[in-house]
C-alpha cells in the first residue's frame, strides 16, 4: 500500500481504526514507507504507540524511529515510551533516542533511569543513547562510569566513547574494563579510550577484533573502533617528532595491521574517512622515521670526527686508488 504514495495517507490512517490487528499492522508498514507527510503521519504513529496490540505498537515505534523530522514532537512520546510495560516498546524508544542524538537532551534523566530497566537490551541501548545525546556531561559521565560496574558495561563504554575527550575522568575505570572477561566489554572500553586519545599497549589489537566479525558485535562498535584507531593515528602524528624510533616502528606496524581489518569490514559501515586518515598517519610516521634516522646518523658523525674520517677513508679510498691507477696506466702520446 505504501508504494501508492502520499495520496494513500488518509486511507491508511482510517485503516488504523480497523478492528483487525493485521490490517492496522500493515497500515503502519505502509505509512513508514511513505516519505514526507510528517505533519500528518507522525501524530498518527504516536497515537498508534497506545494500540492494544503489541505488534502494532512495536511497528509504530520503529516507524517513528525512522522519521527524521518532528523530533521535538517525538521526544516526549519516546520518553514516555521508556516506561511502557512492553519490553520491545522500551527498547525501540531507547534505540530511537540514540538515533536522534543531541536533539534528545531532554531524555537524559529518563535514559539514566532506564539503565536500571529489567531488560538487558533496554539497559544497553539506554547507555549508548546517553552518550549520543550531548547532555550535561557532569550528570551523564558519572552515570555511565557507575554502569561500567554493571552488566550494561559494554553499552556504558560505548556511551563514553561517543562523549570522547570530555569524559576523560572515566579513563581509570575504562583501563580496568580492558581486563574484563567479556570480549565486547574489552573492545568497547578500548574504543572509548582511543576516542579519548588514550593509548595503552595492545589497544589496536583489541580494536581490530570487532572489525573482523560483523555477526558477533553490533556495527556501532565497529564504527567506534574505527574512530578510535583514527584518533590514535592522529595522536601518533602529533608526537612523532619525539617518539623513540622503536616506538615509531611499533606505531607504523600497528596501524598497518589495522588497515586490512578496516577495509574488510562490511561496506555499509562506510569507513572510508577513517581508512584515509589512518593511511595519512602511516605515511607521516614513515617520513618522520626516515628523517629521524638521517638526523641521528648525521649527529653521530658530527660527535665522532675520528670515526667519521675513518668511514670516509673506508668508503672513498678504494675509489680513489682505482682512479689513480687508471691515471698511471694511461699511455702517453
Amino acid at each position: 500500500m505504501g508504494k501508492i504514495g502520499k495520496e494513500a495517507v488518509p486511507a491508511l490512517i482510517e485503516a488504523l481504526n480497523n478492528n483487525d490487528k493485521d490490517v492496522r499492522s500493515r497500515a503502519i508498514d505502509a505509512l513508514e514507507d511513505i516519505k514526507g507527510e510528517a505533519k500528518v503521519v507522525v501524530p498518527v504513529l504516536i497515537a498508534a504507540l497506545k494500540d492494544k496490540d503489541s505488534t502494532v505498537r512495536h511497528k509504530a515505534a520503529l516507524a517513528l524511529k525512522s522519521r527524521g523530522g518532528k523530533t521535538k514532537l517525538i521526544i516526549p512520546i519516546l520518553i514516555e515510551a521508556l516506561k511502557d510495560k512492553d519490553d520491545k516498546i522500551r527498547l525501540y524508544a531507547s534505540v530511537a533516542l540514540w538515533k536522534i542524538g543531541e536533539e534528545a537532551k531532554a531524555a537524559v534523566p529518563a535514559l539514566i533511569e532506564a539503565l536500571k530497566d529489567k531488560d538487558a537490551l533496554v539497559r544497553r541501548f539506554a547507555a549508548i543513547a546517553l552518550g549520543s545525546t550531548g547532555g550535561e556531561n557532569r550528570v551523564v559521565v558519572p552515570a555511565l562510569i557507575a554502569a561500567l560496574k554493571e552488566d550494561v558495561r559494554s553499552g556504558a563504554a560505548l556511551g563514553l566513547a561517543s562523549i570522547g575527550k570530555e569524559a576523560k575522568v572515566a579513563i581509570p575505570s575504562l583501563i580496568e574494563a580492558l581486563k574484563d572477561n567479556d570480549a565486547s566489554v574489552r573492545y568497547s572500553a578500548a574504543a572509548a579510550l582511543g576516542n579519548m586519545g588514550e593509548e595503552t599497549k595492545g589497544m589496536i589489537s583489541l580494536l581490530i577484533e570487532p572489525l573482523k566479525d560483523d555477526g558477533n558485535y553490533i556495527p556501532y562498535l565497529s564504527v567506534k573502533a574505527a574512530d578510535a584507531i583514527k584518533v590514535i593515528g592522529e595522536n601518533y602524528e602529533n608526537k612523532s617528532a619525539t617518539m623513540p624510533i622503536a616506538d615509531l616502528d611499533q606505531a607504523i606496524s600497528d596501524l598497518e595491521t589495522a588497515l586490512p581489518a578496516l577495509k574488510g569490514t562490511h561496506k555499509t559501515l562506510k569507513l572510508d574517512s577513517q581508512i584515509a586518515s589512518i593511511n595519512r598517519s602511516i605515511e607521516h610516521l614513515k617520513k618522520t622515521r626516515e628523517s629521524r634516522l638521517l638526523d641521528r646518523i648525521l649527529a653521530w658523525l658530527a660527535k665522532n670526527p675520528l670515526a667519521t674520517g675513518g668511514l670516509i677513508c673506508i668508503i672513498f679510498f678504494p675509489f680513489l686508488w682505482v682512479k689513480l691507477s687508471q691515471v698511471r696506466r694511461k699511455p702517453t702520446t
